[in-house]
C-alpha cells in the first residue's frame, strides 16, 4: 500500500544551525550540513516556521539568523524567556499548525 502524504509545513524548534562560519562544527558534522540547492528544490512550496529563544542555553540565538538566512521566506518567532525547547510548551507551534490545516 502506498500512502501519500503532503507536508504541509516545516518546523524548527530551537536547530542548531550546522557549518558555515557561525554553525556548529565537529569531526563528521559535514553529514548534517544542508545543501543550498537541493533544500531550495525540495522545500519550495511548503511554508518553514524557525522559533528560537532570546535566552536558550543550548543552542545559540544567533543559529535563528543563520536558517532566516537560508529559509529567506520562512517566518521568525523570536521568543524571550522560553528557554531552549520553549519551557516545553508548544502552543505557539500548535497555533501555526492549526492554521495550516
Amino acid at each position: 500500500q502506498n500512502i501519500h502524504k503532503t507536508i504541509v509545513g516545516i518546523f524548527l524548534i530551537a536547530a542548531p544551525f550546522w557549518g558555515g562560519e557561525s554553525g556548529w562544527t565537529y569531526e563528521g558534522y559535514e553529514t548534517l550540513v544542508l545543501p543550498k540547492e537541493g533544500v531550495s528544490k525540495l522545500l519550495k512550496d511548503v511554508p518553514i516556521f524557525l522559533y528560537q529563544s532570546r535566552d536558550d542555553e543550548v543552542v545559540p540565538y544567533a543559529h535563528l539568523s543563520l536558517y532566516a538566512n537560508m529559509f529567506p521566506t520562512a517566518t521568525k518567532f523570536e521568543l524571550d524567556k522560553r528557554g531552549h525547547q520553549l519551557n516545553n510548551d508548544l502552543s505557539d507551534v500548535a497555533n501555526e499548525i492549526k492554521k495550516l490545516l
